[in-house]
């Protein structure tokens, strides 16, 4: 156990999945907001610090600081839902919705499942990817790269 705290790229990782942590745990978007400019602050005055004080132990909470950042931003950039251009950020009620099928997935007993991507919602170019089941009682089969242009309704699904 000694040797891993002795070893920089642990702290690195702990601190990546930190930032991560933080991100999809920190409840609103004003207080995301407001802890990021607080974080890079704080980050500024630690850089003001070294050159005052031991610079070796600043320069580790600089360094583990920063990769905390990384990994807030990566994760922060790799959610979809932080985007405006993410379909469940538009108005959905009664929208016009284009969907272009993407890919075909295994039927289940009562219906048959497709992915498929919205390309936009009342002529606003939108992202994001929804999970589309049609009855098998439907005589209705659709095509890869097919458009539909409906009004769905849309249900959240929550993994197992």
């Amino acid at each position: 156990m000694k040797k891993i705290l002795e070893y920089l790229p642990f702290y690195l990782v702990v601190s990546v999945a930190i930032g991560i942590y933080l991100n999809y745990n920190i409840a609103s978007e004003e207080l995301k907001s407001s802890g990021v400019f607080i974080y890079a602050s704080l980050i500024v005055f630690l850089l003001f610090l070294t050159k005052r004080v031991n610079k070796r132990g600043f320069f580790f909470i600089i360094l583990i600081l920063s990769f905390v950042t990384i990994g807030y931003i990566a994760a922060h950039i790799n959610n979809p839902k932080n985007f405006n251009s993410f379909y469940k950020n538009q108005h959905l009620e009664n929208a016009i919705t284009t969907i272009q099928i993407k890919e075909k997935l295994k039927s289940s007993r009562f219906s048959h499942k497709y992915i498929g991507k919205i390309v936009n919602v009342d002529n606003y170019s939108t992202k994001g990817n929804v999970l589309i089941n049609i009855d098998k009682t439907s005589s209705e089969y659709l095509k890869i790269d097919q458009v539909l242009l409906t009004k769905p309704i849309f249900k959240s699904i929550s993994p197992l």
